[in-house]
């Protein structure tokens, strides 16, 4: 089946951001996920009922970056410099700033959140189900 059958079945879903930049798309066999490839190199995976990102993941050689649309992430071991976030600063002439993650909460690199994202495709469900693990 070609990438072309795959992105209309995508907008017949209703998930337009599968076609932004995706250059492949293949759908789970349950029918729940959709896992998106683009040219960049990353891979998203979608909720095919919500049509909602559940996380993206890029490697760069050995480094590894997975993270949320709501900025939880985990790494490999020297991944965090494949990491920034662009936030308001009334201060810089640009309006933003650019943050890496040794300047932000450590609350939101969360590795043991993202094997749950794989079943629960929810990240309120994956987040009970890993804090429980970790208590």
């Amino acid at each position: 089946m070609s990438v072309r059958i795959y992105v209309f079945i995508a907008m017949l879903f209703g998930i337009p951001n599968v076609l932004s930049a995706a250059d492949s798309v293949l759908f789970a066999r349950d029918g729940k996920a959709i896992i998106s490839g683009s040219r960049d190199g990353t891979v998203r995976l979608w909720n095919a009922e919500t049509g909602r990102e559940v996380f993206g993941f890029i490697t760069a050689g050995k480094d590894r970056l997975a993270w949320t649309p709501e900025g939880f992430y985990s790494t490999s071991y020297a991944g965090e410099k494949l990491i920034a976030w662009k936030s308001a600063a009334a201060k810089d002439p640009r309006g933003y700033r650019i943050e890496t993650p040794d300047r932000l909460d450590r609350k939101f690199h969360r590795y043991d959140l993202f094997p749950h994202l794989f079943t629960a495709l929810d990240l309120t469900k994956a987040l009970v189900k890993a804090n429980k693990l970790v208590k």
